[in-house]
């Protein structure tokens, strides 16, 4: 009896972590990385955010959320892990957050947690300032730094409106 047990959890379940799988199938959408198990792309994401970002965003300091975060290369070594040599949607995303979590964990300081609008405009293809030459990079920065802004007014909120009293 025990035997018969043990040979149907075997054909029903993760061999590593024991979990039932679904309707008796072999496949799982859970995926082993070490000793965690990480389930989907979000999942990496998190962790990855809380051990090696402070789980918030380098440039605005916003905290993590599972969608609109992007982990960005600062450098790129030879034979390194890139997202455009991955399939589109969510299942190439899965598998590149796969691959890329080991460099990560080796060299954590290769690499920044942006938010997706902060690294389209460091790093887009046309309009990203890491796209520009770095004297027109440069004189940007100080146009920037020279530029003194109006203070912005805050309105009032309407205190029934926020439910304050």
């Amino acid at each position: 009896m025990m035997k018969n047990y043990a040979m149907r959890l075997k054909k029903h379940s993760c061999l590593i972590c024991g979990k039932r799988l679904e309707n008796g199938s072999r496949k799982t959408k859970t995926k082993h990385i070490g000793e965690r198990i990480l389930e989907s792309a979000e999942m990496i994401m998190q962790d990855m955010a809380v051990r090696f970002f402070d789980n918030q965003c380098f440039v605005t300091h916003d905290k993590f959320k599972k969608r609109g975060f992007v982990i960005h290369h600062l450098w790129y070594v030879e034979n390194d892990v890139r997202r455009e040599n991955y399939p589109n949607g969510e299942k190439g995303r899965l598998q590149y957050l796969i691959d890329l979590r080991p460099m990560v964990e080796q060299m954590p300081f290769r690499f920044m947690l942006l938010k997706n609008g902060i690294h389209t405009r460091i790093d887009h293809p046309r309009n990203g300032l890491a796209r520009m030459k770095k004297e027109n990079q440069t004189r940007l920065f100080v146009a920037v730094m020279m530029t003194k802004k109006p203070e912005r007014i805050i309105k009032k909120k309407h205190y029934k409106r926020y439910g304050r009293k």
